[in-house]
């Protein structure tokens, strides 16, 4: 599924620069609405196991990963609360919608760095975390497809293959999640778009039941572009140097000083 090039050049731009947030973030807490929705799961949390990419030079000043090739990854889970509005609402760009972006982003603030989930689950013995991971997954790749003449880069991941490939050469691996989202910001001629592909357990959904929900995660994402083009966004209590101000007294100084 593919999201038009208007409203992902907003995405991209406008939405994060509102909110003070990355574009994965946008991208994760509109899914998760999306999901709720689709569960019928109202105010309680959704789980998500998200996949990232895994190369965090940040952790420590002897860490180069400059020479280093092949897929890393990161793998952890997240419980998104995202309920309290009706669906009219998230569609419509609500101002409440607003609200709760902040909020969702808030939650995603407050989770220990991702790395370090797998290193207690995979490489600690003396831990113990022997839950299953959430059925539900979600991989944001970045931006893909530049030409190599663009970027100096001979190397890109082809989509379409990914798809063509013969079933029969594939290996008989098992699904990681009963359905899972891998997105990506495709660079064309005519600008960048918002590329979704979905794998899903046929025993558990069919392809009108993910084009739904596909289709929902595009509706909410097109709900935070509407959001934002009518003044929504702000700062959130990770993005103030000033410890202990909550979200209702930034909201407050915000409007005080909105013309200053």
């Amino acid at each position: 599924m593919a999201l038009d090039a208007e409203t992902t050049r907003i995405l991209l731009g406008e939405v994060p620069t509102a909110f003070h947030t990355g574009i994965h973030e946008i991208l994760l807490i509109a899914f998760a609405l999306a999901c709720a929705e689709f569960l019928g799961t109202g105010a309680a949390p959704v789980g998500i196991d998200v996949e990232g990419h895994g190369r965090h030079n940040e952790l420590a000043p002897d860490v180069d990963l400059s020479r280093t090739v092949g897929w890393f990854t990161t793998k952890y889970p997240v419980a998104l609360a995202v309920g309290g509005l009706s669906w009219t609402q998230v569609v419509a760009g609500d101002a409440g919608l607003g609200a709760l972006i902040k909020d969702a982003k808030e939650q995603l603030r407050a989770l220990p760095e991702p790395l370090t989930y797998g290193l207690l689950r995979y490489l600690n013995p003396e831990i113990d975390l022997d839950e299953s991971d959430p059925p539900i997954g979600f991989n944001y790749l970045g931006r893909l497809g530049a030409g190599a003449g663009e970027s100096g880069d001979g190397w890109q991941i082809s989509w379409d293959g990914l798809s063509n490939i013969d079933a029969g050469l594939r290996l008989p691996m098992p699904l990681a999640h009963t359905v899972e989202l891998n997105a990506g910001i495709i660079d064309t001629d005519f600008g960048p778009f918002l590329r979704a592909a979905w794998w899903w357990a046929p025993s558990a959904l069919d392809h009108a039941q993910v084009s739904r929900l596909g289709q929902l995660w595009f509706d909410a994402l097109s709900g935070m572009c509407t959001n934002v083009r009518r003044g929504g966004g702000g700062l959130t209590p990770s993005d103030v140097a000033v410890g202990g101000l909550s979200q209702q007294q930034i909201d407050e100084l915000e409007r005080l000083y909105a013309d200053r």
